[in-house]
């Protein structure tokens, strides 16, 4: 069936803040192509004028609407860390696809429960970041599975920064470098290299004292 001719999938948007950047191009695409649209997001009052602005026809403060519409298809979260799993868990319960801006959760608990959800219910669940999805990634992993490097002994991934000095959610529980950046480096190990069995994890403060909007944030070191 032509593309144009098929009944387009109808996205439902939860979380108007920064992240919704980074999806509304590619949502834009797919609207020209004929095989998306948006039909509704939800977000603070304050996020009003500026989703009107960015082009999406119908708003609401309530997160509610947006999962329970029966003109959504796929709901995609975009909120703060700690909303996830309670939001993606209500919309697939709801009978909706989901994609969920990383991470899954911020607990183990939450995520394999929500995991557990996504294998009984009618809609599929996709969690960010869709690194192993990139044309490159996809040419690495083939060539790894072709043994053209021969068996992998030893991996390494790097990605990070200093932090913001614009938000304190970052340094706060539900917050933080590995939720934020570390998925990326196990999203790609994992990918290329299949499930982790067994796991370490060391931590530390390297700036002990920051200066958040103006605001002194003391981090304590935590082993």
């Amino acid at each position: 069936m032509n593309p144009a001719q098929s009944p387009r999938t109808r996205l439902g948007i939860i979380g108007c803040g920064n992240v919704l950047d980074a999806y509304l191009p590619q949502c834009h695409k797919l609207q020209l192509r004929g095989l998306a649209e948006i039909v509704l997001a939800a977000g603070r009052p304050a996020q009003q004028e500026r989703a009107l602005t960015l082009g999406i026809p119908l708003f609401t403060t309530n997160a509610e609407e947006v999962i329970t519409s029966p003109e959504v298809d796929v709901v995609l979260i975009l909120t703060s860390m700690p909303e996830h799993a309670r939001l993606a868990c209500a919309a697939l319960e709801a009978g909706k696809h989901v994609l969920v801006e990383k991470p899954l959760a911020t607990s183990l608990e939450d995520a394999a429960s929500l995991v557990a959800l996504a294998r009984r219910s009618r809609g599929h669940l996709v969690c960010a970041p869709f690194t192993i999805l990139s044309p490159t990634f996809q040419t690495i992993a083939r060539r790894i599975r072709r043994g053209d490097i021969g068996k992998p002994c030893s991996a390494r991934a790097r990605y990070g920064w200093a932090g913001p000095s614009w938000t304190e959610w970052f340094y706060k529980p539900g917050g933080g470098c590995l939720f934020d950046l570390g998925v990326y480096c196990l999203t790609s190990l994992t990918g290329l290299l299949g499930p982790a069995k067994r796991v370490t994890a060391m931590t530390g403060v390297a700036i002990p004292e920051r200066e958040i909007n103006g605001r002194k944030n003391p981090r304590r070191s935590r082993r």
